[in-house]
């Protein structure tokens, strides 16, 4: 997976600590995937506090290039997906810690 900037290099979440995130999604084309941290799922989705921040979300610009990522075990049908919406809610609390992928 890309490394994500340490949360000491953002200021995307006003709350983050100083360590990886514990929460990783992935995103293809509009489509969001829990690939780290399904212990936090439900709080998360929930819309309450108390889930690690900041939350990881990687975009990648294909499906081949999110597979690659992903290795021959695993296929996005293992994952959760997550609602555009729950995107949309991190993204306005500034929950996020965004990077692109290389292609």
């Amino acid at each position: 997976m890309p490394e994500l900037p340490s949360t000491s290099q953002t200021e995307s979440s006003p709350t983050a600590s100083t360590s990886d995130p514990e929460i990783v999604l992935v995103s293809v084309g509009g489509e969001a995937w829990l690939v780290k941290g399904e212990e936090h799922l439900d709080v998360l989705l929930a819309h309450t506090t108390g889930f690690p921040l900041p939350v990881g979300f990687i975009h990648f610009p294909t499906r081949p290039a999110l597979q690659r990522e992903l290795g021959p075990d695993v296929t996005v049908a293992d994952l959760w997906l997550i609602h555009p919406a729950i995107i949309d809610r991190l993204r306005a609390d500034r929950h996020l810690l965004e990077i692109t992928a290389p292609a």
